[in-house]
């Protein structure tokens, strides 16, 4: 099941039929994690295969017993496991006492960063920080395990996934709080599933399996967050991607202090993404996972999302616009390059191939025009590199293209400089239409993505596989001329936003 507006009929249809706010951890409602992996799965069946649910439990198995060493290894193991048990917690206290206080706090991950100013900068809120002069009063709160070297701010930058995958194993040593599962009605969802063929997801989501997970896992995660920002103390934090396991931990935990809690968005928005719109059952009290404001890059996101607080007044959206692009509006750098063709490739991953993101008729057309070509890889891309490169030298095309610089430049400068925005269903589409550079989607999502945009004339969808493909993408890129500069870029970004 791919399609979108199926996939938001058939959750729809699970939230009127069970009681889905019945089921939680204490008093947390746990059905946001799960509708959201269920669109996950549901957009991909072979997600569950790839990627765990609700957090991966493997219990490692000794397979030498203890009781087959001598009496003195015994106690030599036993001596050592101590000894690493107290070094944990001497870790665990020392990163809890040298935390900082701070007014703002800043979630995010590498993927969100790009490479400027010969350092990895993030776009998203490194703008922030200088514009709003927020350094001294804020911190970076980032999940990752290993450090990156050279990190703008690198100072403000705490990890906090190998502390917290700390406290999990210390988790027999802390003190305990009581944790109350509550799973009314779960029993007739999984026979639902089951009995509509879907019994993979409903043995992943197995009552046994719910159960340890929120009682293993997830509430001891909350608790770990609760503990953290009681030492940080913060009033806002601003979130990049919220629905990961750990980050949902994380926001239920900052709702639950009172604390203000905001996604950044970092694309566009649709009634059909389910982590964000057609909420139908929305408790009076909210769902702690989910963070209470949005921050959107234009107002039909920010329209999406009003379904949120059109339900329940505690949550909110605004369009701030785009800050990176805010950032890049009024500079008069010039660029080496003008009049390519810009193409922002997306991660290939289970259900996507380098034929999806280089269908034959495109290949075609790169060859035989004229016009040159800019690749963008995604940063979680990185390491397909030399295969997307070698496919490209066997089709006889990679002497058109420019995959360093459209990598490893600015967005917003590659935008001001292209003739025409090429990709999938790419969230750069947005950002093209921020300087009224016009798009060529070639994958179906991108309809539903921006329906808006394609209404208004801003966005172009073609089928690759359409005999008249080479024809229409010739059509599209003649209509379009050439961007001189950045100074078309139109983006509202709203001030006072740290008051």
């Amino acid at each position: 099941m791919k399609d979108f507006s199926e996939i938001k009929k058939e959750i729809l249809y699970i939230e009127s039929k069970f009681s889905v706010n019945s089921w939680k951890v204490n008093d947390i409602y746990i059905w946001p994690i799960i509708r959201i992996r269920l669109f996950f799965y549901f957009r991909n069946e072979n997600f569950l295969d790839n990627k765990p649910v609700l957090g991966k439990l493997i219990k490692k198995e000794n397979k030498n017993s203890s009781s087959s060493y001598s009496p003195f290894k015994r106690v030599s193991f036993f001596v050592k496991g101590k000894i690493n048990v107290l070094r944990l917690i001497i870790n665990y206290k020392l990163f809890l006492l040298f935390l900082p206080k701070r007014k703002y706090v800043f979630v995010a991950a590498e993927v969100h960063r790009v490479h400027y100013k010969n350092t990895s900068y993030n776009r998203f809120f490194d703008t922030l920080i200088e514009k709003y002069s927020l350094l001294s009063n804020s911190m970076y709160f980032e999940y990752g395990n290993e450090p990156i070297k050279k990190q703008y701010l690198k100072n403000n930058i705490y990890k906090f996934n190998k502390v917290l995958k700390t406290y999990l194993l210390l988790g027999k040593y802390l003190k305990k709080e009581e944790v109350k599962v509550s799973l009314n009605g779960y029993d007739k969802f999984l026979k639902y599933l089951s009995d509509n063929n879907m019994e993979g997801v409903s043995e992943r989501y197995s009552k046994d399996k719910i159960e340890n997970w929120a009682i293993t896992r997830m509430h001891p995660k909350i608790i770990f967050f609760k503990k953290i920002l009681k030492k940080i103390n913060p009033q806002k934090i601003m979130i990049l991607c919220y629905y990961s396991e750990e980050i949902m931990a994380l926001t239920a935990a900052a709702n639950q202090l009172g604390i203000q809690t905001i996604e950044m968005q970092h694309g566009p928005q649709t009634e059909t993404h389910l982590a964000y719109g057609s909420w139908s059952v929305i408790p009076k009290k909210g769902y702690d996972m989910l963070p209470r404001e949005y921050w959107c890059w234009d107002s039909f996101s920010a329209s999406v999302l009003n379904n949120l607080n059109i339900a329940n007044k505690l949550y909110s959206s605004k369009n701030i616009g785009n800050p990176w692009v805010d950032y890049w509006k009024n500079k008069k750098e010039s660029y080496p390059y003008s009049g390519y063709i810009l193409y922002a490739f997306q991660p290939i991953w289970s259900g996507t191939s380098i034929e999806d993101l280089l269908p034959e008729n495109l290949i075609k057309f790169i060859k035989n025009e004229s016009y040159k070509w800019f690749i963008r890889l995604h940063p979680r891309q990185m390491e397909q590199k030399e295969v997307i490169v070698s496919f490209l030298k066997k089709k006889g095309v990679f002497d058109k293209i420019n995959i360093d610089d459209a990598t490893n430049d600015p967005l917003p400068q590659l935008l001001a400089n292209a003739k025409l925005h090429f990709t999938l269903n790419s969230g750069t589409t947005l950002e093209a239409s921020f300087f009224n550079l016009k798009t060529v989607l070639i994958d179906e999502l991108g309809k539903d993505y921006y329906a808006d945009l394609i209404k208004k004339g801003e966005v172009y969808y073609l089928n690759p596989n359409d005999l008249n493909f080479i024809y229409k993408l010739k059509a599209c890129v003649d209509e379009e001329k050439m961007h001189q500069n950045n100074t078309k870029v139109n983006s509202p970004l709203v001030n006072n936003l740290f008051d």
